[in-house]
């Protein structure tokens, strides 16, 4: 039966109060370190090699990843891991957070999903959650 990886992208642009998820503020030297990591404790993971059929990049907000660095990530994981050529590939998103440009570049390197993340269109209501 086919495993399913989830990846933790912990990388906000600001901080939500209410928000109980491991996450920092965005700071491009440490996601750059976060993602060499990543991709090294995939290649170590005990369970390489394992047959895959699913992989979700949740958070904080996987769509601070430049699509290099997403790429990146996804190849460690085909290297890595038996992902299935109809893999479903899943990315978080915020919209503030994407362009056509980058959503571009996340469907090339290989995401086929996207789940975008908004709290609410009200203005009040955003200020209130912070």
């Amino acid at each position: 039966m086919p495993a399913g990886l989830y990846l933790h992208i912990p990388f906000c642009e600001s901080i939500c109060h209410y928000c109980n998820f491991t996450r920092g503020v965005l700071d491009g030297p440490v996601k750059a370190a976060y993602v060499t990591a990543l991709t090294d404790e995939i290649a170590r993971a005990p369970e390489r090699g394992a047959a895959v059929d699913t992989i979700f990049l949740g958070g904080g907000t996987p769509s601070v990843l430049t699509p290099d660095e997403l790429a990146r990530i996804l190849d460690a994981c085909r290297e890595h891991f038996l992902v299935a050529a109809n893999a479903e590939v899943t990315m978080e998103a915020n919209p503030e957070t994407v362009s056509p440009r980058q959503l571009a570049g996340y469907r090339a390197a290989g995401v086929n999903r996207l789940s975008f993340g908004v709290q609410s269109f009200d203005d009040g209501e955003l200020a209130r959650l912070g």
